[in-house]
């Protein structure tokens, strides 16, 4: 480990030079009426500027130059032998082995100085991802049912309808 209660899990594996980073943030603290809110978050480190004055279009363009790409999303699982299921933000990225420093910088930036106190940003997200779900009823409707129906059986399963449920749609449009 790093210290800190921070674990560090390396694997040597053939990549053809490329470097694969995921870093995975515990939201067990997390209160549960935030939950529906964390979706909306990890869009928000990607997509709504620096603080430190560079733009989401800015902020874009130099990660895309500069890498494969870096991404968040939150994830929740079941533990055996547990009753609270686990809960992470996973920032993921990749580049070039001879552009790690410039991956660990972008996603340094997106973690450290993100601009989350932009309304106008975060309406137009929140426009976004209410539409994106819209439109992914017709052809996931299954999906989302099983989703709501597995919110009743477990905490895990309610975590899953916050984030990407009806529910999460719902909340979402409430945001509008």
């Amino acid at each position: 480990g790093l210290g800190g209660g921070v674990q560090w899990l390396q694997h040597d594996l053939p990549t053809a030079g490329i470097v694969y980073v995921n870093l995975a943030f515990d939201l067990g603290a997390v209160e549960r009426e935030d939950v529906p809110l964390l979706s909306l978050f990890a869009s928000c480190l990607k997509q709504n500027g620096l603080t430190t004055g560079e733009d989401f279009v800015a902020v874009a363009e130099r990660i895309g130059a500069t890498t494969g790409g870096v991404g968040a999303s939150v994830v929740s699982s079941v533990v055996p032998g547990q009753e609270e299921p686990q809960a992470h933000m996973i920032m993921q990225g990749k580049a070039m082995a001879s552009q790690a420093a410039e991956l660990g910088t972008a996603m340094g930036d997106l973690l450290l100085h993100a601009n989350l106190d932009n309304p106008t940003r975060v309406s137009t997200l929140v426009g976004s991802m209410v539409a994106n779900m819209e439109s992914s009823v017709l052809g996931a409707g299954h999906a989302m049912c099983m989703t709501r129906l597995n919110a009743s059986v477990d905490l895990a399963g309610w975590m899953d309808e916050q984030l990407g449920g009806v529910s999460a749609l719902q909340h979402l449009r409430a945001l509008q």
